[in-house]
């Protein structure tokens, strides 16, 4: 699936995806959790407020423009 593809997508149907990928890395930042997802060959960045709960999708990448702090997860997952 493209970033494209995905950002196409319905809000229900990208939920459906997450729910289905496989979660590669996951860090928290204040009251916040971010989760990184892997659809094919495109991840997806997600946020939870750990004091409401509430799941956002913030961004997508390819594997070439990860974010330093996912790099070595997504490494490992590969190996």
């Amino acid at each position: 699936m493209t970033r494209e593809e995905f950002n196409q997508l319905d809000e229900t149907t990208k939920k459906i995806w997450i729910f289905e990928a496989n979660k590669v890395a996951e860090r928290e930042e204040g009251s916040s959790r971010f989760q990184l997802f892997k659809i094919g060959n495109l991840y997806v960045e997600t946020k939870v407020s750990t004091n409401k709960g509430h799941k956002r999708i913030i961004t997508t990448y390819y594997s070439y423009e990860l974010p330093q702090e996912y790099q070595s997860n997504v490494s490992l997952v590969l190996n």
